[in-house]
């Protein structure tokens, strides 16, 4: 089973896009699969890199995001993925506080373009178990050729955007389990 989504933006976007997939569990981990669709020349799509590595400050540039929380508590996990297969992973105590860089076991990522649209998924799997009761915010951020960049969220709760916000995790991962 998985839990689809369907990603809003914070602001209109210049060129006609949109965004959508689905997450679910795989073992010890998750499988986000992403499609955007629409006018792709018009977005700034990092190329694959070489070797794709562990990397800082993807959100910079076009770059795919998963937020996880145990339900309680205050502590998630920040996935990200950028299109040129470049990745990393956080996990914090609390909103914005005590990050450190997540214990993941396996990582992968997959990118196609046809058409108008480009998909992009990934599988993670931490070393710590993650419980069914968690919470998951899928976001996005989308550069444009022209410089600006635009925030897509399952919801956006706040006056500016900000994918930590616990309020904009929207999809149960009981929801996304594979039965």
């Amino acid at each position: 089973m998985s839990a689809p989504f369907a990603l809003i933006p914070f602001a209109p976007p210049p060129v006609a896009l949109s965004i959508e997939g689905e997450v679910r569990r795989e073992g010890r981990g998750l499988r986000a699969d992403y499609r955007l669709r629409g006018e792709l020349a018009a977005i700034a799509v990092p190329p694959r890199a070489a070797r794709p590595e562990r990397r800082d400050e993807l959100w910079r540039a076009t770059c795919f995001e998963l937020f996880l929380s145990a339900g309680e508590g205050t502590g998630y996990c920040e996935v990200n993925c950028s299109p040129s297969g470049d990745w990393n992973a956080y996990s914090f105590s609390d909103y914005r506080q005590g990050m450190t860089v997540a214990d993941v076991t396996r990582f992968n990522c997959w990118r196609r373009t046809s058409g108008d649209t480009l998909s992009l998924s990934f599988a993670i799997e931490f070393a710590d178990a993650i419980s069914d009761e968690s919470l998951i915010g899928v976001s996005a951020v989308i550069l444009h050729q022209s410089g600006e960049t635009g925030y897509w969220a399952l919801a956006h709760t706040g006056a500016k955007p900000d994918f930590h916000r616990g309020d904009a995790r929207r999809l149960r991962l009981l929801e996304a389990t594979n039965q």
